[in-house]
C-alpha cells in the first residue's frame, strides 16, 4: 500500500484540487485541523509539480463564483517556486485583487501576491491600507516592504496606527527588518514605544536601535529587567545588540547587557 504522500504524489491534478478543496475559512483558523492539514498537504503536491496544468487549474479556481475556491487558487498560485511564471501569475492575481469583494479570499490575494516580490504589488494593495476588515490591513501590512518608496513607508506608518494590535505589530515589524531611515519613520517608531500591545512596543524598540536612535533606550534598559515572553525576548536582545555592536552570538545575559548599555550611554 502506498504512503499519504506517494499517494499524492501519483494523483492527478483534478483529484488534487478536490483535495485541496476539502477545508474551508473556518478549518483554516483552527490549529491542527485535520481537513485543513490533509488540504494543505495536497496543495502542497500540487505546489511542487510547479507545471502548466497546475497554472491552469488554479487561475479557473480565481474564476470561480465560489469565496473558498478563488481563495484556495489564490493560494496555489502565491506557492510556486520564487520566479516560476512570475508575470503570468502576479498578472492573474492582479485581475482577481480587482473584483474581489469577499474579505477572506481578499486576504488570501494579498498574502499570494506578495509572495512574489514584486515592487509592482505596492500600487495593487495601497487602496486597501484603510479596508474595514482588518485581516485585510495586516495581510496588506505583511506584504509590504519598506524598500518600495515612500509610498511604502507612508502606508507602513498609518498601518503602524492601526487600531488592531495585530496589524500594528506587523507593520512594525517591517521597519525593524529594514535599513531604509527617515525622520517620518523614526517619529513613527517612537510613538510605539508606548504601544498598549507588548509585542509592537518590543518591535519599536528593536527597529529604533536598528537605526542607532537612542529614543528607545530608555524602555530598552527598563523591559531587560524584566523579560517574561518568548518573541519579546529576542526582540530585546537583538536591540541590545545592536545599540552595543556585538555579534548575534554574544551569549551575554539579559542583564549583563542591560548593564553594558548603561556603561555606555550614561544619564546625563
Amino acid at each position: 500500500m502506498l504512503s499519504g504522500m506517494a499517494e499524492l504524489e501519483r494523483a492527478s491534478v483534478e483529484d488534487l484540487i478536490t483535495r485541496t478543496l476539502d477545508s474551508s475559512f473556518e478549518a483554516e483558523d483552527e490549529v491542527g485541523n485535520p481537513k485543513s492539514i490533509a488540504s494543505w498537504d495536497a496543495l502542497m503536491t500540487l505546489v511542487k509539480r510547479d507545471d502548466d496544468e497546475v497554472f491552469e487549474a488554479a487561475k479557473c479556481l480565481l474564476a470561480s463564483g465560489d469565496p473558498w475556491r478563488r481563495a484556495r487558487g489564490a493560494t496555489i498560485l502565491g506557492q510556486f517556486q520564487q520566479g516560476s511564471k512570475a508575470s503570468e501569475r502576479f498578472a492573474a492575481l492582479s485581475t482577481a485583487l480587482d473584483r474581489e469583494d469577499d474579505a477572506r479570499t481578499l486576504s488570501c490575494l494579498i498574502h499570494a501576491i506578495s509572495h512574489l516580490h514584486d515592487p509592482r504589488t505596492l500600487s495593487r494593495v495601497l487602496g486597501f491600507v484603510q479596508h474595514p476588515n482588518r485581516e485585510v490591513r495586516r495581510a496588506v501590512a505583511m506584504s509590504m516592504d519598506a524598500g518600495w518608496g515612500d509610498g511604502a513607508v507612508a502606508a507602513l506608518c498609518a498601518l503602524c496606527s492601526d487600531e488592531w494590535a495585530g496589524v500594528r505589530d506587523w507593520a512594525t515589524f517591517k521597519f525593524r527588518i529594514s535599513d531604509i531611515d527617515s525622520d517620518e519613520i523614526r517619529q513613527c517608531l517612537r510613538v510605539r514605544l508606548q504601544d498598549p500591545d507588548p509585542e509592537t512596543r518590543a518591535e519599536a524598540i528593536c527597529a529604533l536601535a536598528r537605526r542607532r536612535d537612542l529614543a528607545c533606550l530608555k524602555q530598552l534598559v527598563n523591559d531587560l529587567s524584566n523579560l517574561d515572553a518568548w518573541d519579546d525576548y529576542f526582540c530585546h536582545i537583538e536591540a541590545a545588540h545592536q545599540l552595543i555592536g556585538c555579534a548575534p552570538d554574544d551569549e551575554r545575559s539579559p542583564e549583563e547587557l542591560r548593564d553594558e548599555l548603561v556603561r555606555m550611554y550614561p544619564s546625563p
